[in-house]
């Protein structure tokens, strides 16, 4: 049997100009915790995400993420996390 689960994530985007553009975001999964089986399983995580990205030209794009995370678990104490990513793209 699966673990039963409440969550779901949220995006919204904004053009600052046509080569620049941003996302925010906020997604949650917090599972039944009687579901989690495992001692030191993982009963609750959330996010929260924003971003910009820019188009140098029409195929070459980069990007700075930044990412804010919390993790329960059973019997553990919380693991949070600030993230920052950097990213490039490039299309052939």
């Amino acid at each position: 049997m699966g673990s039963r689960s409440t969550g779901g994530w949220v995006d919204a985007w904004y053009d600052w100009s046509p080569c620049a553009h941003s996302h925010v975001g906020y997604g949650i999964d917090d599972p039944l915790d009687s579901d989690i089986t495992a001692a030191s399983g993982r009963i609750y995580n959330h996010f929260l995400f924003g971003n910009i990205s820019y188009d140098v030209t029409k195929k070459l794009i980069l990007g700075l993420e930044v990412s804010s995370w919390k993790t329960l678990y059973k019997g553990q104490l919380p693991g949070e996390a600030m993230v920052f990513e950097f990213a490039g793209q490039y299309g052939f």
